[in-house]
């Protein structure tokens, strides 16, 4: 199965994007040989092997086996905290793993051999890792070459950067140990610290937190970097010891804001008592109250959270303040129309809020504060919010902002206006409007910045710049098909099928390159499906859905042109695109249940590949059809069928694969 944005990921450990099991198991391996077989559809007729015989080897040939693969773990992608540097790499070798070695390049250009230790499952499975101390700031290549047992050579290489200064790591070593023992002195230096801003300039020069341009760089985990003198553990222990203390009066402020214990864990039941949650239940709330909109008191948080931040901006519950200062905007500019003056005033001071975020202290907020951004920019936003939000960007001013412009340095803002233009210009693309988002897109790739320091919207990345062109080039053809359908006849019915058959090729034509791959592990861990049982973010998730998805797209211009009679050969390749549209559909991530409920997706499918294998009996993927009526509609007279009335055809094999196997008693 192809992934692409929203699709099914992380498979086996998330459960929010494993596709939905509608079907008996027993049939799934086959699955693998349907889409590698039925890729070609959507377009016309299959590659040109389709249909032909296998030719029959003449001669047997020895051949070595593959030679090694190498893959580093985790991917050294992004700036790197100076340090300790853990190297690890897994090995694919057939032939089995007969010699690792590393080569290490440092900044200066002198290289070191290293032996790393190798172990795995099997001899062609195996890892190898070592770990270097020490490493400090500046751009590192390694090198790993690898001899299989057959005397095969694979070599890879991979550069990153490493940031951070080690000179100032004593100093936090020092106050992380008397954190841990509570000793009032360290309390004291950290909680002074904290309000001075010293604690957070310290933190971020030794890890390097706002450099690179990697904008997946912002999930380093919290409590590793930026959080680590601000743990949870230490953090509670010093509040309690300092009550008078600095970080102790803005926990007192958040909980007087927020309405809710500051401590995660004491928004839980504490044994034995039922008050811990409203009502006097031992339960805790729905998904909505946590996540979704009925987790805020948008009039309260919005004023309550800007005096927060006025007097706590350097607390590290700044961050988390100033999140959720951004959801409640969001929550009253759903009180009013798109592209209302009201509604658009508070989607920018949303956005502003998210920026600040990013900036504040003390960072554990950073990943949900981007994607949020990304996510009101790509769908909460409406064509009329972003048309109006564009031009207020583009003119400099910001009083939306109010007091958190202080904290987000002027890129930021500058950058939120050309991510605001991109996603106007999908949205015209997704809209069918070609020639609008041609020029919209144009205009975005002469608006993307220049290289620069801090990138959290990932507009300064090549897979931005790419994306962007190759979105811009499909506008431009499907705008030059559509100047081809009008009127009537072969050739209009030629374009209007190219449209949608350019559509369906392409799963990311739709995407907003600033996810940089993020949007569907948002979706799931970002709790939005969760957040899908309140109206209000179901209503934002099922419209996302139908306007992120390509398949949809092409599943309505297909049934558009069926609705129009179209000569042949275009009715019978629409109608058969029509069922394989659905068919990608029903084997979509889960965000695919806001748009349609997967039995209705399988209903439909078997009706379309039912009519057309009775209307086409004669066409090439008629067998094709009867096995997708016979598997999704669970038939097993159906695929009997296929086998009588093709008895020459490649589907056959797999039709009595399946009969043989006879699931249940019903086959």
């Amino acid at each position: 199965m192809r992934k692409h944005p929203g699709q099914a990921g992380f498979q086996g450990w998330c459960r929010h994007c494993i596709p939905g099991q509608l079907t008996p198991a027993w049939w799934r391996p086959i699955l693998l040989g349907l889409i590698l077989l039925l890729a070609g559809f959507g377009w016309g007729p299959g590659p040109a092997w389709w249909g032909s015989a296998q030719e029959v080897p003449q001669a047997e040939t020895l051949a070595l086996p593959h030679p090694p693969t190498v893959t580093v773990v985790p991917e050294l992608s992004g700036p790197i905290p100076a340090g300790r540097l853990w190297l690890a790499v897994q090995i694919q070798a057939p032939a089995g793993v007969q010699e690792v070695v590393f080569w290490l390049e440092d900044p200066t250009g002198q290289g070191e051999r290293l032996v790393p230790e190798v172990g795995g499952p099997s001899e062609e499975e195996q890892t190898a890792w070592f770990e270097v101390p020490g490493v400090t700031e500046g751009t590192y290549r390694l090198t790993v070459q690898v001899v299989d047992g057959a005397g095969q050579e694979t070599e890879a290489v991979w550069t990153f950067p490493v940031v951070g200064d080690l000179t100032v790591e004593p100093e936090l070593a020092e106050l992380e140990a008397g954190l841990w023992v509570r000793e009032p002195s360290a309390q004291e230096a950290v909680d002074r610290m904290a309000q001075t801003g010293e604690l957070w300039r310290l933190l971020e020069r030794r890890y390097g937190w706002r450099r690179g341009t990697d904008p997946v760089r912002i999930q380093v985990s919290w409590e590793g970097t930026l959080g680590r003198l601000t743990h949870p553990l230490l953090m509670k222990a010093l509040v309690e010891d300092q009550p008078a203390g600095f970080l102790a009066r803005g926990v007192r402020a958040y909980e007087a804001v927020r309405g809710a214990p500051y401590w995660w864990e004491a928004r839980g039941p504490e044994p034995g008592v039922s008050e811990a949650f409203p009502g006097g239940s031992t339960q805790p709330p729905d998904a909505t109250v946590l996540y979704g909109a009925g987790a805020y008191a948008p009039e309260r948080e919005a004023v309550g959270w800007t005096s927060f931040l006025a007097a706590y901006h350097r607390h590290p519950a700044a961050d988390d303040a100033a999140y959720r200062l951004g959801r409640s905007h969001e929550l009253l500019a759903a009180r009013f129309a798109p592209g209302r003056s009201e509604r658009v005033a508070h989607l920018l001071a949303a956005a502003w809020a998210y920026l600040a975020a990013l900036e504040l202290p003390d960072g554990d907020m950073a990943w949900d504060a981007r994607n949020r951004l990304i996510y009101l920019l790509d769908a909460v936003a409406r064509p009329e919010d972003l048309q109006r939000m564009t031009g207020r960007l583009e003119e400099g001013a910001s009083p939306e902002a109010g007091l958190v412009e202080r904290f987000v340095r002027p890129q930021l803002g500058r950058d939120l206006a050309v991510a605001a233009q991109y996603a106007l210009a999908l949205r015209h693309l997704r809209a069918g409007e070609y020639e609008a988002a041609a020029q919209g897109l144009a205009a975005v790739l002469a608006a993307l910045p220049e290289e620069g320091p801090w990138d959290p919207l990932a507009l300064r990345t090549s897979q931005t710049q790419a994306a962007v062109e190759r979105q811009q080039a499909t506008a431009q053809q499907l705008a030059e098909l559509r100047a081809g359908r009008e009127g009537r006849g072969a050739e209009a019915a030629a374009a209007a099928y190219q449209e949608a058959a350019l559509i369906y090729r392409d799963p990311h034509l739709f995407a907003l390159a600033l996810w940089h791959g993020q949007r569907a592990q948002y979706l799931a861990f970002g709790h939005l499906f969760e957040a899908a049982a309140h109206e209000l973010d179901g209503a934002i998730l099922a419209e996302d859905a139908a306007g992120q998805i390509t398949y949809i797209r092409a599943l309505a211009l297909f049934e558009e042109l069926l609705a129009a009679q179209p000569p042949e050969p275009w009715r019978e390749r629409a109608l058969f695109s029509k069922g394989m549209s659905l068919y990608h559909l029903l084997h979509y991530g889960q965000e695919v249940e806001a748009w349609r409920p997967r039995p209705a997706l399988t209903q439909e499918l078997v009706a379309t590949f039912r009519t057309f294998a009775d209307e086409y009996p004669a066409s090439p993927w008629a067998d094709d059809a009867l096995l997708m009526v016979g598997v999704y509609g669970e038939e097993p007279r159906v695929l009997q069928a296929l086998i009588e009335r093709y008895p020459d055809g490649d589907k056959r094999p797999i039709a009595e694969a399946l009969l043989e196997e006879k699931p249940h008693p019903g086959w």
